[in-house]
């Protein structure tokens, strides 16, 4: 069988991991000769905040500078500066920020397929565009394409928040390979890692932002254009990796990596072999795996 090839417009990704000044703030309060540090974030999705002096005088801080810190939606306190010395104190600070949890420590997880869907199904590899070009792709790019029917329900590989939804976007141009008009559905999952669900009919989400949704819940519709292999679900993971160097940009100490996600199946666990085609399957240990003992009582008591 002919392998198929979805191209992925690479800055599609890219802006997950540019700087977010509009939507953070950092400021300080003095509190009993104490300077008392908070970041607000007006957005609806998790941020790291980078803060860091480039003038520290007689003062020390009760967390390790620069400061890096994920900051979720509203206002959150984040350290202090308190007197060092005899002299007096002086500080100026600046503050950068991106899109995501840095530096997550990702849990060995399982995940399900991410639809939901009675036969089985051919799994593709995307490829960057620059990659076709001959020119160097991204390290540890993965992204899977997953050639739904037309209405088959896109499901959530793995529990966490919706974070971002974009849901009236999809193009109708089948002949268009590298494009941004893609509708997409990013779940924050506990470790800080990110599901990204690309491509699928317009208007027929079936969550909100904010909401939590649970390993095999309903996400979308697959789009009816699928058939083409163009307009397949496109799904990956990807977590924030950031890097402070005095010597370079903000703007470069930010990177986009990959995670490698090892598939829950009827017959085992399994990486993904572009060479076979995957059946869904869900059961109650996929549900509950990352669950506390108070969550999984819970969720099934609601099952009873």
């Amino acid at each position: 069988m002919r392998l198929f090839f979805i191209f992925f417009f690479s800055t599609i990704i890219a802006l997950n991991v540019n700087a977010q000044r509009d939507y953070i703030e950092v400021s300080n309060e003095v509190k009993d000769d104490r300077y008392e540090f908070y970041g607000i974030n007006t957005s609806s999705r998790v941020i790291t905040v980078v803060v860091f002096f480039p003038k520290l005088q007689y003062l020390r801080s009760t967390s390790r500078l620069p400061f890096v810190a994920a900051i979720q939606p509203g206002r959150k306190r984040l350290f202090q500066l308190e007197k060092d010395g005899t002299g007096t104190p002086d500080f100026s600070y600046r503050y950068w920020s991106f899109y995501g949890v840095a530096n997550p420590k990702v849990k060995d997880v399982l995940y399900a397929m991410p639809f939901k869907a009675e036969g089985k199904i051919k799994v593709m590899k995307v490829q960057q565009a620059r990659e076709l070009l001959g020119q160097e792709g991204t390290e540890g790019f993965r992204y899977y394409s997953f050639r739904l029917e037309p209405g088959t329900v896109i499901t959530a590989a793995r529990g966490g928040r919706i974070e971002r939804i974009v849901s009236d976007n999809q193009g109708n141009d089948n002949s268009l390979d590298y494009t941004r008009k893609r509708n997409q559905i990013e779940v924050r999952h506990k470790d800080g890692t990110l599901g990204v669900y690309q491509n699928f009919a317009n208007g027929s989400s079936k969550v909100k932002k904010g909401d939590d949704v649970l390993t095999g819940q309903a996400l979308a519709l697959a789009d009816d254009n699928s058939k083409t292999g163009r307009g397949s679900l496109i799904f990956g993971i990807t977590y924030l990796e950031v890097k402070v160097e005095d010597d370079r940009d903000p703007k470069e100490w930010s990177t986009l990596k990959y995670v490698h996600p090892k598939f829950k199946l009827q017959s085992g666990e399994e990486y993904i072999d572009f060479s076979k085609e995957y059946g869904s399957f869900v059961d109650e240990a996929l549900i509950t795996q990352e669950m506390s003992k108070r969550e999984k009582k819970k969720y099934l008591k609601s099952k009873n």
